[in-house]
């Protein structure tokens, strides 16, 4: 452990400036004229040591030494604080944080080159000297993370690589304008800076700006071989009458083949040209990092079907789930002895049995069985299989479910679905404590997931911290304006902080979510309605027209019990509950039922009422906690079956 006086004293630490934003250290606060906010003290103090080696390069490990006291700490202790620290640039200006791939972050003040203005000079200088490096073996956790993802089992020379790892640098070219003029082309430019500023910020090493200008034309083979790259980024921009349209296609670069092309036309995507840059380059990446985790395998083909599946697999839903599936069979066709290949059809398989008839059932538990245990053998840390299997388990035995996914955590403890699917399932048995910051760390771990961002700000508005949720989901929305995931959190967080906002963005829902009927908007309007004025008629009519949109089942049951609640209308509640819940569908189901709703805060006065013990013993949750751990609201409930589970110990 560092001595004492190696780690940042905040409360000797000097009031200094990034741009217009003025930092405190001693107070923890953060001013921006009239804004204020208060960091927590290790993010303050991570921030201090950056900004006072502005424009230098700051390693890990010059981290933990000073704000963790040199302890051993996981990277995702580090993410979470550069993460807050980031959003907080965004919102503020003033600077921004590099990530310098394998070494450390770099923090930058924008539009000030000169030296930090420091409001009263230290004595001593609360910040250590550089203390002699020292390495230690969990600081590479990102590259063993990476030898998971990129699986090199060499048993087949017509399908591997030969040599021990994939390359791992991309080429990012300016996209080319077409027509525009130096618009276009500062737009080309600027799309490109950004994909690599994500890049890096994924660990993504991307080749210099300053290297690339041989990468198109006949030295294109030479250049691409010297600068190890083996993927190349190219595209065109150009302005149409009803904005920009942006095309992009990622190329391999031994083979010249095109693994993936996407179009952003201009009814398609945001108006704004940085929201536009965002878009383009957060769906880049995400290609980019699927087509690093194919890297290994040399046929075209199968890499390409691997990027397929992965884009299905970000929009989820049957049809989706089954394209997936078909496209990972292309790669277990090209790959036999890829594990990831074999774990994406399992999980595909096993994802697809809650859409499935019952006369599907059998084949498709069989394949997911099958596929995951032969991920395993040719991989034994491939995380992803465990999904496979957690999903396969009986839908009320949620121990083994549980047990499959921490099997899985403990062999790849950075799988971001692992992260978050255990955090759905501790939010389905109460533990919803827990469950927040194994979101928080899957969105980190897989910020490029619109569903994972959109899951921790709903799990961050259930813990009851509105600010940090509506934070977290503006941030998504930038990037993700139309993905019905992180719309519908967006709608769920507004009905709660912002009615008029909530309306706005329910006229968005037919663009974005064209599924819904026109009587879910009925009853959500009805609903925002009932919050906004609590009025005994602003409730009944949401009452009435929730019921009458879950009888057509286009309204969410869960949701509705939770509303009725809120309105005090617990007979009505418990009336859904007993039909969503009903014996005779728990028995037919094949996925987890969503108990999540039933075990909030907000749903208290469900569980003081003597219908809800039987409710739980039904859904299993009481042999769950009699066995396991006690669901959160026996800390502060004296309600059944919390006595009991208390003097059981658990």
């Amino acid at each position: 452990m560092a001595a004492a006086e190696d780690t940042i004293d905040l409360a000797r630490a000097p009031a200094f400036a990034l741009g217009a934003l003025k930092v405190n250290p001693p107070t923890l606060e953060v001013a921006n004229g009239d804004r204020r906010d208060t960091l927590e003290p290790r993010i303050m103090q991570v921030l201090v040591a950056l900004a006072f080696r502005r424009g230098e390069v700051v390693s890990r490990e010059d981290l933990i030494t000073q704000c963790w006291d040199g302890r051993s700490v996981g990277d995702d202790a580090i993410n979470r604080c550069i993460g807050r620290l980031r959003r907080l640039a965004e919102a503020e200006g003033g600077f921004i944080i590099e990530t310098i791939p394998r070494v450390g972050y770099r923090l930058k003040e924008v539009g000030a080159p000169d030296a930090i203005t420091v409001a009263a000079k230290p004595e001593p200088n609360p910040l250590p000297p550089k203390p002699a490096a020292k390495k230690r073996w969990w600081q590479n956790w990102w590259a063993l993370s990476l030898a998971v993802l990129v699986i090199v089992a060499v048993t087949s020379a017509n399908l591997w690589l030969s040599h021990p790892e994939p390359l791992d640098r991309v080429a990012v070219l300016p996209l080319q304008p077409l027509g525009g003029g130096d618009n276009a082309r500062v737009f080309g430019t600027a799309v490109a800076e950004q994909i690599v500023g994500v890049l890096n910020e994924n660990q993504v090493q991307a080749v210099a700006q300053s290297e690339i200008a041989n990468l198109r034309g006949p030295g294109r083979d030479d250049a691409a071989r010297k600068l190890g790259a083996d993927f190349i980024l190219d595209g065109t921009v150009q302005h149409t009458r009803q904005g920009l349209r942006v095309v992009v296609h990622l190329d391999r670069a031994s083979s010249h083949a095109t693994l993936w092309t996407a179009t952003f036309e201009p009814a398609e995507t945001s108006s704004d040209p940085a929201g536009l840059q965002s878009q383009v380059a957060a769906r880049v990446v995400d290609v980019i990092k699927a087509a690093l985790q194919a890297a290994v395998l040399r046929d075209d083909g199968a890499v390409a079907a691997f990027i397929k599946a992965k884009e299905y697999g970000r929009e989820g839903g049957r049809t989706a789930t089954s394209l997936r599936r078909d496209q990972m069979r292309i790669v277990v066709a090209h790959a036999p002895d890829f594990s990831l290949g074999r774990s994406g059809l399992a999980w595909s398989s096993a994802a697809l049995i809650q859409f499935s008839p019952p006369t599907e059932i059998t084949g498709l538990r069989s394949d997911a069985e099958r596929e995951a245990k032969k991920a395993l053998e040719f991989d034994p840390h491939n995380g992803e299989a465990y999904l496979a299997l957690a999903a396969l388990a009986p839908p009320r035995d949620y121990a083994e479910q549980e047990r499959q996914l921490r099997k899985g955590l403990e062999v790849q403890p950075d799988e971001p679905t692992l992260n978050s699917s255990l955090a759905a399932l501790l939010q389905d048995v109460g533990r919803n404590a827990e469950a927040l910051p194994l979101y928080e760390r899957a969105a980190l771990l897989d910020p490029l997931s619109p569903r994972k961002n959109a899951g921790y700000a709903a799990a961050l508005l259930i813990s009851g911290n509105i600010a940090q949720a509506r934070q977290t989901i503006q941030h998504a929305a930038k990037l993700w304006p139309d993905n019905p995931s992180v719309w519908g959190a967006r709608v769920g967080i507004a009905v709660v902080d912002d009615p008029a906002e909530a309306r706005k963005l329910l006229a968005e829902g037919p663009h974005v979510a064209p599924q819904l009927e026109p009587d879910f908007y009925a009853a959500a309007e009805a609903a925002i309605d009932a919050v906004a004025h609590k009025t005994p008629q602003s409730r009944a009519v949401a009452r009435e027209r929730l019921l009458a949109a879950v009888a057509q089942k286009h309204f969410d049951d869960k949701t509705t019990i939770e509303l009725l609640t809120y309105f005090g209308d617990v007979d009505t509640a418990f009336a859904v509950a007993d039909q969503s819940y009903r014996a005779d569908r728990l028995a037919g189901r094949y996925s987890r039922p969503d108990m999540a709703v039933l075990l909030r805060s907000t749903t208290a006065a469900l569980r003081r009422d003597p219908r809800f013990l039987p409710l739980a013993e039904r859904l299993g949750l009481v042999t769950y906690w009699k066995n396991n751990t006690a669901p959160d609201f026996c800390k502060t409930e004296a309600v059944a079956p919390c006595p009991d589970l208390k003097r059981g110990g658990r």
